[in-house]
């Protein structure tokens, strides 16, 4: 399929053009009957969300700083203004 550039910069193929551009004419509801319906035609691949929402939750979780990181003692010392001593 041809492969043309949306409004954002992305490389989309004419299918997915003219699937969004239905998006915006149609009810939410139509347009996941014609989802469903490209998807059973086999001119679109079905996409689980529900695998890929799961596999960035655990890329998030190894990319997250362990929660176990000690951070480093303060030192206390005094604050010294002028005429006043305060401590921290």
């Amino acid at each position: 399929m041809p492969v043309v550039i949306d409004n954002w910069g992305n490389p989309v193929t004419i299918s997915e053009q003219r699937l969004d551009d239905f998006y915006r004419t149609h009810s939410l509801d139509e347009y996941y009957a014609e989802l469903t319906n490209r998807a059973k035609a086999g001119l679109i691949e079905e996409f689980d969300w529900r695998a890929a929402r799961a596999e960035r939750e655990a890329k998030n979780a190894a990319a997250a700083p362990s929660a176990e990181i000690k951070q480093p003692a303060r030192k206390s010392r005094p604050v010294t203004t002028g005429k006043w001593t305060r401590w921290p």
